[in-house]
């Protein structure tokens, strides 16, 4: 069953740019995917320095 996706969300803990910005080896990152029927999947990214 295919789900199409209402919103996404992508939050990271470090305030700088993704793409151009300076590299940050200690962040955090949260993403959110809700679908139309409003489920939600829900997963966080951890990078090395922070485990």
């Amino acid at each position: 069953m295919k789900k199409k996706i209402k919103s996404l969300w992508i939050e990271s803990k470090q305030k700088v740019a993704i793409v151009g910005g300076q590299p940050v080896y200690d962040d955090n990152s949260v993403v959110i995917v809700t679908f139309e029927d409003d489920s939600n999947y829900v997963a966080t990214f951890f990078t090395y320095v922070n485990l």
